[in-house]
């Protein structure tokens, strides 16, 4: 249950291994206290182990919670250890016991390792993370959008093993392991080792370089297997990694960037996934009134109930960013959508509901204003609820692409909108001019933010209860937006006109004057596929089963792409991703070029995908857009490499 103290609540973190048992305070989405290394051989005898782990528990004074990074078998259910190889005296016992009564959140020590890098450290941004630790054995993770892929014993699952995987003449861990390395050269470490590599001794660099290359092999055969997008490597032995020799193109793998810290930040979020926000039952009207900032014109909804009364097949769509494809819920039926589809189905059950989620990560409504069509219209849904509250800028650039998604969605007669605004960690959204435009076409709309930016204040509620990031709710955050949207339309079938015959709105449906712009109320989109060049030398479209499909794609210096287009003014797309990214010359027609420059800085997994306008207010008619690949390399890391994505903007009044 959440807390509803004014203060932050303190979670010890441990992580228990055969040499030392680590430990750390943290406290609203940090830590506050590294605490000293407690001795722990998993070769002692009961009391000892019990000591060790009751030392390490005594010397972190007063928290709230325990979180404990711990490696298999182990019952990660109830904390009991069922290890016969080590910590073998306390095969049977549970945690509690050994800890003097004190219990907590248990989590294989690959998974903790994993899911603190996921969500603070080198696979941040990514859907698909893999993660590697090298060390005495060999441990591996896999996580799909958040969610941890385990077996039934809260273990990674079997085919995301490496240890125990065939390869070659044995298992994996026969031939990446501390004792292979050992095997290859004989010494009192592995340290030792990595110590005469590298002052030079050629057989310890080759037992490097054998060990690298089963290692790679062995990562090779799990990437075509499971297709993580990212694979982040830790453990001592990941310190020397360069030892290894160079990674293989195709290998997605990065350096762990939190090293030994990165279980216990593991183990701090699976405490804070175990620890659901919820609303006490006395309160949830009080969080609807701060929620719910209109229920706006009731026509469309009411023709949309009343279909639904009916029994029919109805489509509901949700169109924003990565809050609406998921991101950071366990559960896709935990997303607000999916507790609304629950609603509706068990509010209409003669009727059959489809979900078009037409969420991408990282993108605003000025690229959702010129997908709508495809990606959402297209289904010709009965019902839309509209997210980019978090994604776009509260400025009026935006405010005029956010109102033509909106005009686009409106121009279908029968088809009912809601907004809703959800918020970063700062409670910084776009709603001022998004709610202004809502009510200008008497939409409903219901606000996130406002309903839980009160108790944020206060302390009351915690941001680690609501995210592990700084924008993407967990299942129960994510729910709690779900029941706000489910208490509006209660509300609105209350109403006395709810009832009351609603005939069709006429065709077309006519719209008020714009607010700011109706500019993107009619937009074309060239993308990927569609994105059909006149002129290309020296670029190549990435292939179907290649990473950016569909995108185009140089290194070459001085070459060029041409593009004709039929619009009045043009926004052009590239990825912006941190690596060799190289730097274009964009030109419309004889107007002066624009240079852009594709490295970005952010550590946003593999990068992102940008937008940026380059003409406005050209003639109606054809134009031509070339593409330059320049000489001048991004200073950080000196690349040539591009990709181009999609072009897109207004098509103009005809």
């Amino acid at each position: 249950m959440p807390s509803h103290e004014n203060s932050a609540e303190v979670v010890l973190a441990l992580d228990v291994g055969g040499t030392y048992i680590k430990s750390a305070l943290f406290c609203t989405g940090r830590m506050i206290r590294r605490l000293p290394l407690v001795p722990s051989r998993s070769d002692s005898g009961k009391a000892e182990i019990a000591a060790a782990i009751q030392a390490a528990i005594a010397q972190a004074g007063t928290f709230s919670r325990l979180a404990v990074s711990v490696p298999g078998p182990f019952d990660y259910q109830d904390g009991i250890f069922r290890m016969t190889h080590k910590f073998a005296a306390v095969n049977g016992c549970s945690f509690q016991e050994l800890s003097g009564g004190v219990s907590g959140t248990f989590l294989h020590d690959a998974d903790a390792f994993l899911l603190g890098e996921l969500i603070h450290g080198a696979a941040r941004g990514f859907q698909i993370c893999g993660g590697v630790t090298l060390g005495t054995g060999l441990g591996s993770a896999l996580a799909i959008n958040g969610d941890l892929q385990n077996g039934s014993d809260g273990s990674p699952a079997e085919q995301v093993k490496l240890w125990n995987r065939p390869f070659r003449n044995g298992i994996g861990e026969d031939y990446v392991s501390s004792r292979s390395l050992l095997t290859r050269f004989p010494a009192e470490s592995v340290k030792a080792i990595a110590d005469e590599a590298k002052q030079g001794n050629e057989t310890a660099c080759a037992a490097w370089l054998d060990y690298g290359s089963a290692l790679y092999e062995l990562l090779a055969e799990w990437t075509k297997q499971l297709h993580p997008e990212v694979i982040v490597v830790g453990g001592k032995i990941a310190n020397d990694l360069p030892l290894l020799g160079a990674i293989p193109a195709g290998l997605p793998i990065r350096q762990s960037l939190l090293g030994e810290d990165a279980a216990l930040y593991g183990a701090y979020e699976a405490a804070l996934r175990e620890k659901d926000f919820s609303v006490p039952k006395d309160e949830e009207e009080e969080y609807l009134r701060r929620a719910i900032l209109s229920l706006g014109s009731t026509i469309r909804l009411n023709h949309f109930f009343q279909k639904a009364e009916r029994g029919s097949e109805l489509t509901v769509g949700v169109f924003g960013g990565s809050i609406t494809q998921g991101a950071a819920c366990d559960e896709l039926e935990c997303c607000y959508h999916g507790i609304l589809l629950q609603f509706l189905q068990s509010r209409f059950p003669q009727s059959r509901f489809t979900l078009v989620n037409a969420g991408i990560g990282a993108t605003a409504s000025n690229y959702g204003a010129l997908r709508v069509e495809r990606d959402l219209l297209s289904r010709r849904p009965d019902l839309v609820i509209l997210e980019f509250a978090v994604n776009d800028f509260d400025t009026i650039r935006y405010a005029h692409t956010y109102e033509g998604v909106v005009r686009q969605i409106l121009k279908r007669p029968t088809c009912a909108l809601l907004l809703l605004f959800m918020m970063h960690n700062t409670t910084h959204n776009a709603q001022r001019f998004q709610s202004m435009i809502g009510r200008h076409y008497g939409l409903p709309m219901v606000s996130y933010r406002d309903a839980l930016t009160p108790d944020l204040a206060t302390g009351k509620i915690l941001w680690e209860e609501l995210s592990p990031d700084s924008v993407h709710p967990r299942s129960a955050a994510h729910t709690f937006a779900g029941k706000l949207l489910v208490g509006l339309l209660e509300q609105i079938l209350s109403l006395p006109d709810h009832n009351a015959p609603t005939p069709p709105p006429p065709l077309p449906a006519p719209l008020p004057a714009p607010l700011f712009s109706a500019d993107y109320e009619s937009c074309f989109l060239a993308e990927r596929e569609t994105l059909v060049p006149r002129q290309f030398a020296g670029w190549e479209r990435i292939p179907a089963d290649k990473t950016h499909a569909g995108c185009w794609f140089s290194q070459s210096p001085g070459s060029s792409l041409v593009v004709e287009f039929k619009g009045v003014n043009l926004m052009f797309s590239y990825w912006g991703w941190k690596g060799n990214a190289g730097r274009v010359l964009v030109q419309v027609d004889e107007q002066a070029p624009v240079e852009i420059d594709s490295f970005f800085s952010g550590d946003w997994g593999g990068g992102k995908q940008f937008w940026q306008e380059i003409a406005s207010s050209l003639s109606p008619g054809t134009h031509t857009l070339r593409v330059t690949l320049t000489h001048r390399k991004t200073q950080e890391l000196g690349g040539n490499e591009f990709y181009v994505c999609a072009i897109g903007g207004i098509k103009g009044r005809s």
